[in-house]
């Protein structure tokens, strides 16, 4: 049975060198990974001239393309993504039609200022420009699309990634086969554990103790 791994979250938690770490720890170190950045680099090597919206817009397209593609063909595949819209939700549904397993692995920050502080960050260390606010609108958006992805996952982990130099925490949960209740850490940030809640509300139990202790 194929797998859709996504990998989300907003601007500037680290979804990139969290996935890198991912596929060598415990998913396939050879799996295709879909990110629209490293296609916008590539993008902007071979052409200097054209706008960077119009990259990022071509970039975006190519990766949408390639989604499909994998899904079409039934084969392993992950896809970052800040999640910031509903894009994902049709490739999603199509992908379980196809018969496939869904990963979710969201990594976030609290407050939502310090994803374009992240940003700002990676900006000094040559990594690409993301406005203020627009990182902290998607922030936002980011959230409220995890309330409808979460409970159509087949397996979820929720990491915070808010602590400076330090590792991400998982403060969430869900494996649909093995486990048959959802994890959400005391450590979760409001926002998280909202979301989480209501996305689970009267489907499944919750609870605060690890995984690893039960």
């Amino acid at each position: 049975m194929a797998w859709m791994w996504i990998v989300a979250g907003p601007n500037g938690a680290g979804k990139t060198s969290f996935t890198i770490q991912l596929l060598k720890k415990l998913l396939n170190p050879d799996l295709v990974r879909l990110n629209a950045d490293d296609v916008t680099l590539a993008l902007r090597a071979a052409d200097t001239d054209t706008e960077q919206e119009v990259l990022n817009l071509h970039a975006a397209q190519i990766i949408d393309a390639r989604v499909a593609e994998f899904i079409e063909s039934k084969r392993d595949f992950l896809v970052e993504t800040v999640l910031s819209s509903d894009k994902y939700r049709d490739d999603l549904q199509r992908a379980k039609e196809n018969g496939f397993r869904v990963g979710l692995v969201y990594i976030s920050l609290y407050p939502p200022e310090l994803s374009p502080s992240r940003v700002q960050e990676r900006v000094r260390k040559g990594g690409h420009h993301v406005d203020w606010n627009k990182a902290i609108d998607r922030w936002h958006r980011s959230h409220q699309e995890l309330g409808w992805f979460a409970p159509r996952a087949d397996i979820l982990f929720v990491y915070d990634n808010s602590e400076e130099n330090g590792e991400p925490v998982l403060i969430g949960y869900y494996n649909k086969q093995e486990n048959p209740f959802l994890f959400v850490s005391h450590l979760a940030h409001q926002e998280i554990a909202t979301k989480l809640y209501a996305a689970f509300a009267g489907s499944v139990p919750i609870t605060s103790v690890h995984p690893d202790e039960l």
